[in-house]
């Protein structure tokens, strides 16, 4: 079994992959779904009846029927395998917290979301289950709470938390879901390279309230190369080999890319929600000051998209 941990899309495009694949699964959801989602991929459409199950603060309860769920569920009578965690990085920990009594440390946990910073926090919450960090360009989104759209085929890049204490059933398991997937012995390496253009097209983006194209223009070039440099900083004073360069020409190809998109932290003030700020540009912030580097317009961004999610 597969625990899927959240209704957004991409929890919502993982459903959909475990049944193109009939692996068994469920959604684990806050509060009642759907009876089912409609998925539209390329010219399929494909009607989803997944099993949901609501968590609340004390516990499990069925939404079909209510009923209290015991707490071997996950590990014994559902044989859980893989409990995948595809939400907001601010979401994280409270979810492996509220999660921790009902799963063994036979379930590999999968963290698949942006930014940096709750890799750390679970091996003091589950500090025995095999984890796996995860990265993917899939694409999809949610017109409706009972639809979902996928956008685009992409790769996925994964990696163990901790390479003494590995899974290989769940290994492969993930290796179906999001192919292709590359596996690396430094993870942290590949989260940074992402956490670089994050840091960069989401602030500028959310800050100017602009698609992601929009930082094409001249006028934008002085903020990416200063933000650039500023992460290169740090990443280079971790022990990761990049420059200013590489990073700014990474940023304009995601830009030109996806270039019609309005990135998740515009959309997330738009629509007057938290943003993932504070584990992008705040994890820069955090880990320059930890090594004394100055990163000005990185601390000036995160203020200012602070101050916006506050309005």
């Amino acid at each position: 079994m597969i625990s899927i941990v959240g209704n957004g899309a991409i929890g919502n495009l993982l459903a959909l992959k475990c049944s193109q694949k009939q692996l068994p699964y469920q959604l684990i959801v806050r509060s009642k779904a759907p009876d089912s989602i409609v998925c539209h991929e390329q010219d399929h459409v494909t009607t989803l009846a997944p099993s949901f199950v609501s968590t609340n603060a004390l516990g499990y309860t069925s939404v079909d029927t209510h009923s209290k769920i015991s707490p071997q569920t996950v590990d014994t009578h559902s044989g859980c395998d893989l409990l995948i965690l595809p939400l907001k990085s601010y979401q994280i920990v409270d979810a492996l917290k509220q999660l921790k009594p009902v799963i063994s440390d036979k379930v590999s946990i999968v963290l698949l979301h942006n930014g940096m910073g709750p890799h750390e926090s679970i091996q003091s919450i589950l500090p025995d289950n095999p984890t796996i960090i995860a990265t993917t360009s899939y694409g999809a989104y949610k017109p409706k709470i009972d639809q979902l759209n996928v956008t685009g085929i992409g790769r996925t890049q994964a990696g163990w938390l901790n390479n003494d204490n590995t899974n290989a059933k769940a290994e492969h398991i993930f290796d179906i879901l999001l192919p292709p997937c590359q596996w690396h012995n430094n993870i942290t390496q590949i989260l940074w390279q992402k956490l670089a253009v994050n840091a960069v097209i989401n602030p500028l983006t959310a800050m100017y309230d602009i698609p992601n194209g929009d930082l094409l223009r001249a006028e934008f070039a002085e903020h990416i190369t200063t933000l650039c440099e500023e992460i290169a900083r740090v990443m280079n004073a971790l022990g990761m080999a990049t420059t200013k360069a590489h990073l700014i020409e990474r940023c304009m190809q995601v830009a030109s890319l996806t270039a019609t998109n309005f990135s998740s932290m515009c959309q997330d003030i738009r629509l007057g929600r938290r943003t993932e700020i504070d584990d992008i540009n705040g994890y820069v912030v955090k880990q320059a000051k930890r090594l004394k580097i100055a990163t000005p317009f990185s601390q000036h961004l995160y203020e200012n998209i602070k101050k916006k999610e506050a309005l």
